[in-house]
């Protein structure tokens, strides 16, 4: 006979297969773990645009116009929901931005110095507010699915 019973080949295997069922347990909670850590860094930098992105839209309905640095605000946020959000959603936030400059010019040709034509710069502000008004609701619901946590 040759030396080792035919049992420690059997443990032997056991063995094996235990170590590795251990250790694909634990690469599995890894990747779990990882999952989950990814998704909370999204969710945090998606809140942080919504909010921000929230505060001008409110500020634009309090002080009936934008600055040009608010404007500027909502075009960072544009740029950094281009990486952020589906292309659709994305879209929007520059269909934001678009309007945030072109109020922003109204805002700052009638606040300043009386000109020709001051009238249509005035109802254009005030369309403008009025749009930005509208999208407190439609940025809530655009942003809701991004924001929601599901297994």
């Amino acid at each position: 006979m040759t030396g080792a019973p035919y049992w420690a080949g059997l443990v032997s295997a056991v063995a094996i297969a235990a170590v590795a069922m251990i250790g694909a347990y634990i690469a599995w909670n890894q990747w779990k773990t990882n999952r989950d850590i990814l998704r909370e860094r999204m969710f945090d930098r998606r809140f942080e645009i919504f909010k921000v992105t929230q505060a001008l839209i409110s500020r634009i309905a309090k002080d009936e116009g934008i600055s040009w640095h608010s404007a500027n605000e909502l075009s960072d946020i544009a740029q950094q929901a281009r990486f952020m959000f589906a292309e659709k959603d994305a879209q929007y936030f520059d269909l934001l931005r678009q309007n945030a400059l072109e109020l922003a010019k109204a805002t700052s040709e009638t606040d300043g110095v009386r000109m020709v034509g001051q009238a249509n710069q005035k109802a254009e502000r005030y369309r403008l507010c009025e749009w930005f008004n509208e999208q407190i609701e439609e940025l809530f619901s655009r942003m809701s699915k991004y924001l929601l946590f599901e297994n």
